[in-house]
């Protein structure tokens, strides 16, 4: 089994909008057919290792979205 700490975007996307496409990126529709963006690190070979992201994003979020982004 495989993890990843994922946090929202806050934000809608509309449903004919261009979305982004990457492995660190899901999207969850809403009732109005919109979707919310849904950001995750890394996969993690262990829920340790995918809690030391969720902290180090909780401590600079920089860091941790330039880690998301190698």
């Amino acid at each position: 089994m495989k993890y990843s700490f994922c946090f929202t975007i806050k934000k809608v996307i509309k449903e004919d909008s261009v979305k982004e496409h990457s492995d660190n990126h899901m999207y969850i529709k809403n009732k109005d057919n919109n979707e919310v963006e849904i950001l995750c690190g890394p996969w993690r070979d262990t829920e340790t290792e995918a809690k030391k992201d969720e902290e180090l994003y909780k401590k600079d979020k920089k860091a941790f979205k330039k880690l998301i982004k190698e």
